[in-house]
């Protein structure tokens, strides 16, 4: 686990998640492919729940995880409250926990493909990923992806308007200059600069927006 502090109190931790047999799903076995999908999420679930629990552990704060509802959180002994937001991808876990309710985080190691971007970005995201350097567009996109999924999480809709509004335009919600501020920070195949600061943030009126430098990870807390 890598625990990461960040501004406002809050604190991101990453792990390696293993999806044993994930390629092994065949796509033309739709039955076998469902099942796979429902393993893999439940697996990835987990994960994600053991990951809390060494946050938890690593921070000394203890709590029983409230999740039927949005917000996800606990409350500790002496009656703190502590916001959660999770994710999974096929080989990482995170965990962001927060004062704030409305927080949202994502990790994504899969390539989004330029038929995805096509299909749900908005005409404005994907005029802005066209402009910019080929050899760069690959990680443009996946941090664009991330950002939107942690913007839906603070909305409190991550499980109910997924498609819907993975076509909201995150470049007009976050404005064009917080996303060049997280990607302007360092040359994006510098990796060496990542020891230096492992993440970029982006602090706005009411808003703290982060990304990684060396790992497949974006975040937003609303601090209002």
């Amino acid at each position: 686990m890598q625990l990461y502090p960040i501004e406002d109190h809050s604190w991101v931790a990453i792990d390696i998640h293993h999806n044993s047999g994930e390629q092994a799903t065949l796509p033309t076995n739709k039955i076998r492919s469902a099942n796979k999908a429902a393993s893999t999420h439940k697996s990835g679930s987990m994960s994600c729940r053991q990951l809390l629990k060494k946050l938890q552990q690593a921070l000394n704060v203890t709590g029983e995880l409230m999740d039927t509802n949005f917000p996800y959180h606990f409350i500790t002994a002496d009656s703190y409250t502590w916001y959660v937001s999770f994710s999974h991808s096929c080989q990482h876990a995170a965990v962001l926990i927060s004062p704030y309710a409305n927080i949202g985080i994502d990790v994504e190691d899969s390539a989004i493909s330029h038929q995805v971007a096509s299909r749900f970005f908005s005409p404005h995201e994907y005029q802005w990923l066209n402009q910019k350097p080929a050899v760069n567009q690959a990680v443009l996109r996946n941090l664009l992806w991330r950002l939107k999924e942690c913007s839906i999480k603070t909305h409190q809709n991550a499980d109910k308007q997924l498609i819907k509004e993975l076509k909201h335009d995150v470049l007009d919600e976050l404005g064009e200059e917080v996303i060049n501020q997280l990607i302007g920070a360092h040359e994006i195949n510098a990796k060496d600069k990542a020891k230096d600061k492992p993440i970029q943030c982006v602090q706005t009126d009411y808003k703290i927006i982060g990304n990684f430098n060396s790992q497949p990870c974006s975040f937003i807390i609303v601090t209002r």
